[in-house]
């Protein structure tokens, strides 16, 4: 990941200074939840199974289709 983000940010902005971080899954307790939420509703979107979103569903506040306008599949 780290090479992945020094070689697009060499790319477009060669001159700015950064640092990427990360720290084990160990050491964020919800991040488990997070991952789960996001598979739901990725399922909900891509193949229509609504079975884990509707266990979250209370939980969503927003929700945005980012690729409705676009006639290119991103995979």
């Amino acid at each position: 990941m780290h090479d992945a983000v020094k070689d697009v940010v060499r790319q477009v902005t060669p001159t700015v200074h950064y640092h990427t971080a990360s720290w084990s899954a160990q050491s964020e307790p919800c991040l488990q939840v997070a991952d789960y939420c996001c598979w739901a509703i990725a399922r909900k979107w891509e193949r229509g199974d609504c079975s884990a979103y509707d266990l979250v569903r209370d939980k969503v506040q927003s929700e945005f289709d980012v690729w409705r306008r676009g006639t290119m599949l991103y995979y």
